[in-house]
Formats: C-alpha cells, structure tokens, sequence
C-alpha cells in the first residue's frame, strides 16, 4: 500500500506504511553529519548489502521543509541518480520517511539507498597506517593502497568533471575502500554538497564542506575551478602518507596551515584573487588581505637578509619531503613527492589536472605493480547528456527559489514537486520497503 501524505504545501510525495521507528530500529550507525545519519543494511531479496544515507528535513515555520533544503535534496538526487562509473557510488533507491511525532502527515527523511563500497578512508588508516611503516610494509603501504586509492579516486573525478560535476566535499571520509581480489579499491561517495558547474551567469557558493581539504581559492572566497577536487584529492594523498590532516594545525588557521607546509603563494595566484575581490567585495574571504600582508613580509625577509627571493615562496617541496620523510629508500617515494606537489599548488592554474595525475610516473609505478587496474572507460556521449540534464535542473530549480513573485509556501510546493518527480523518473512509487530491508 502507497500512502499519499498531504503537507500544508500540497505536494504529493509517496511514503512507506510503516513508521520510521520500525524502519529502523536496531540498524548500525557507520556515520553521520550535519545532514543526518549513516546506517548499514542488508537488501532482503538479494542479501546485498546496502548503506542507507538518512537525510533529516530542516524545518521552517510551521515544520514545513524550506524551499532551499528541498532544493539541497532534490540536487543530491538528481546528481547521485546519474552517477554510472565504477569508482563512484551506486545509487539504488530512495524513499521517504513519515514523522509518526504528530499527526500531520510530514516527511521526516528522504532516504538514499546505496550499494555498500567498504569503510571509509579514515577508519581503514586508522586501523591499518603503523602495521606498515616499517621496512619493506612501507613500499607495499605505498604502492598497493595509496596509490590504488589516489588512481581510483582520479578516475572517479575524472568522469565527475566529463560529467560537469563539483564533488565540493572530497575528504577522508568520502572515499571509501573494499578488499577486492586482495587489494583495496576505492569508491567516491555523498554527494551531499555536489554541484553541477555553473554557466558564466552563476556563481557556486564556497562556505561549505571540510575545511582541513577545501582549496586556497575556496577557502578564500574565490570562484570554483575543476582543480578545487585535485587540491582535495591531494589532502587525502596527504593523509594516506601521514595518517594525518596535513594542514591542521593548533592555533592556526587552515591558510596558515598551507602557509607553513607548502610556502607563500606566488604573486599570480594573490593577483587574480585581487582582481576577483575588486569585482565582488563581499565574496572573498577577509583572511585574503592577512594572507597578502604576510607573503609581502615574507618576500622582503627573504630578500633583505637571505637574497633569494623565491625563499619561502609556493616551494612545496621541502615541507612534502618532510611530509613523506618515513618513506625514505623507498624507490617509488621521489615520484609521490612530485606528484603530490604539483597537486598542492596555490595557483589552481598551475595546478595538476586529473588526467596528470593518472598519466604521472607515480601512477605508472602503480599500474606497473598492478596491471589489473585497467582504464575503466565511460560513453563520453553520456556524460554530455548528464551535463546537459544537470544544466536543466539547476536552471529549474533556480526559477523556483530565485523568483521573487512566489510566496514561499508556493515556492515549497514547486519544490517538492520536482523532487517527487526526480524520484518517480527513476524509481517509481515507495511501496515495498518493509519486504525488502532488514537492520
């Protein structure tokens, strides 16, 4: 049975019968966030395991969701519900959740169903990163799982970009890793914050995501760039090689935190950052004139009593050396190095793209050692279209939320609307999740 709930809003969405106490009632918790939580679960028909994203609805007067969180929502749907490559998540389902608290008839969660890809990032070093570092465990640790990861993941966003994707939020608990034909393979997951690219019109938002892997230029306000989830991608390099966030540091912020690892920014990156703070003021962080004082300090110190004025200035090799110093006599360490600072430039231009990492001599050691990491190929004709159809739903939804002629119950409705829609296209109607699912 398809029970039609009735929100003051008037929009039509589909709920499961039962309560969402029943739901889920001793389901294990693997995560959670701002957005909700995280919950592990076994598909009945198939015994697949599966992992449930439980996205709690963020109320507006009356417990109504906003038009904006609905919109949020309705983003991650339509970007996850396209999403086809073997390094990204599967998406398979997604269901509401009544809130059985009161007795309107009210969405609680919007759930996402989606395949299990292993333990995230962070629990595998934290569990895994001493057994190998010592002795030869190093050169394995290097190769056969931070390689494999930083390969994986680069394939991952590489098809994200084909596809016209900021993932926005790439970090250490966004990827996560399965035990395959005994290596490690990895998978991007939650697209929570991802973003189809902007035409030259619109402007991505930058206050969001982890800070300790956001980019120089995000963290400064500055306007996104495909490099923004190289930059991640090489955090969590970082964090592979050190089992820590490598630019966290007590008392610091997270720009100081670059500041201290990879040096001063060159003059180009502070100029066009200048150039993005003349035409939008508020945009760029105040963090940006702080950074700009201490580089021009740091440039005169160099240059007063050392005489070189490139000392201290975007030269990332030292402090990466250091980064990777337990990996000496390891022969594949030098190439990491290399790679991992040309993906921790300041300068997104300068910056090191996707398909550099995966053509570097670091990633053809890997591929060496592993031969059974093959291309893993995508219809490019497909990505076009989901480019295209992402373009759609960011026009769409934008002439909801921007259009100052609706009231904002009416704004709700055109909302839910188009997430019932997006829902139905793929899945069909919600009437089976009591037979399916067990916790």
């Amino acid at each position: 049975m398809v029970i039609k709930i009735e929100y003051d809003l008037s929009v039509d969405m589909y709920l499961p019968t039962q309560n969402s106490e029943n739901i889920f009632p001793h389901g294990e918790k693997i995560g959670n966030g701002s957005f909700g939580e995280v919950i592990f679960a076994i598909d009945r028909r198939t015994q697949e395991q599966r992992v449930i994203k439980q996205v709690k609805m963020k109320m507006r007067g009356g417990n109504i969701p906003s038009s904006h969180h609905l919109k949020d929502v309705l983003r991650e749907v339509e970007i996850s519900k396209r999403m086809k490559h073997p390094r990204i998540v599967k998406l398979k389902s997604v269901y509401m959740v009544q809130d059985t608290t009161t007795t309107r008839s009210l969405v609680k969660y919007v759930c996402l169903i989606m395949d299990y890809c292993g333990d995230s990032l962070k629990n595998v070093v934290d569990n895994e990163y001493q057994t190998y570092q010592t002795g030869d465990k190093r050169s394995e640790w290097l190769l056969d799982f931070v390689g494999i990861v930083v390969h994986d993941v680069a394939y991952g966003l590489k098809y994200l970009n084909k596809c016209g994707v900021y993932h926005r939020d790439l970090t250490h608990r966004n990827v996560c890793v399965e035990k395959i034909n005994d290596i490690y393979r990895a998978k991007i997951v939650d697209f929570g914050y991802a973003r189809g690219k902007p035409d030259n019109s619109r402007n991505i938002t930058h206050g969001i995501s982890t800070a300790a892997y956001k980019s120089p230029e995000n963290l400064l306000g500055a306007k996104y760039k495909d490099q923004n989830d190289v930059w991640s991608l090489g955090c969590i390099f970082g964090f592979l090689v050190s089992s820590k966030n490598i630019f966290i540091k007590e008392g610091k912020t997270v720009i100081e935190g670059i500041s201290d690892l990879i040096g001063m920014p060159p003059q180009a990156f502070l100029d066009k950052i200048s150039l993005q703070q003349k035409e939008e003021p508020t945009r760029i962080s105040k963090e940006f004139d702080v950074l700009e004082k201490r580089t021009k300090v740091t440039k005169k110190a160099a240059e007063r009593f050392l005489g070189m004025p490139s000392v201290g200035i975007d030269n990332g090799t030292r402090g990466i050396e250091r980064l990777l110093s337990n990996y000496c006599g390891v022969p594949e360490k030098d190439d990491a190095v290399a790679l991992l600072k040309y993906m921790l430039k300041w300068d997104y231009d300068e910056r090191i793209d996707v398909q550099g990492i995966l053509e570097s001599r670091f990633i053809k050691f890997v591929l060496d050692a592993h031969p059974e990491l093959s291309e893993e190929s995508y219809n490019e004709e497909d990505c076009e279209h989901i480019r295209a159809e992402l373009g759609e739903v960011e026009r769409n939804t934008n002439n909801v939320v921007k259009n100052d002629t609706l009231s904002d119950s009416d704004k709700r409705e055109r909302m839910g609307g188009l997430l019932k829609k997006a829902i139905e296209e793929q899945f069909g109607y919600v009437e089976e999740w009591n037979d399916h699912y067990e916790y």
